[in-house]
């Protein structure tokens, strides 16, 4: 039997089975008749977890065709300090969700109306180092020669986000950016 002073120890002992924790102080041991032992004593580490620090850096391809624009996002989460479980883009006004994917998805959902919409994606398992999320999306475009505003959804509660956009058409439209 070990006695530790305090509490929050892990024990090993080599050249022994692992040890049997009896309560916070004491560990039992079986010792072998001949040998050497080697006892080795550590404070029992707990991992924290603090608040989420989260970046993201997006990839837009945008295919513009007669009477629409659509969407295909890459959003790509490096995770710096805690986990993410979930995430929020909000979605320029017009724009609407058609499909979105990842690995854990367990639910999404597109929630507010106008200007304040938000894409709500639920995962099913914590996220510690990073996390890829796929949106496709398109918003309806008036009738050719047209002007519009390029819709960039924006990813939430990241302290840094950056990204690309593509933008080509595959058919006869002549694009002025």
């Amino acid at each position: 039997t070990l006695d530790a002073d305090e509490a929050g120890y892990t024990v090993e002992v080599k050249g022994a089975p692992q040890p049997l924790t009896i309560n916070e102080k004491q560990f039992l041991a079986s010792l072998p008749s001949s040998g050497t032992v080697q006892i080795q004593w550590s404070p029992r580490l707990e991992k924290l977890s603090g608040e989420l620090v989260a970046t993201c850096d997006t990839k837009l391809i945008a295919t513009a065709r007669v009477g629409t624009l659509q969407l295909q996002g890459l959003y790509t989460y490096g995770i710096s300090q805690g986990h993410l479980k979930n995430l929020s883009i909000r979605l320029p006004e017009g724009l609407n969700v058609i499909q979105v994917t990842g690995a854990d998805l367990l639910s999404w959902n597109v929630a507010g109306e106008r200007d304040e919409r938000m894409l709500e994606v639920e995962l099913s398992r914590p996220q510690e180092k990073s996390y890829q999320l796929t949106l496709q999306a398109e918003q309806s475009l008036p009738e050719f020669p047209c002007a519009f505003s390029f819709p960039v959804p924006e990813p939430q509660s990241v302290i840094r986000a950056n990204g690309v956009v593509l933008v080509g058409t595959d058919s006869a439209i002549k694009l002025l950016v």
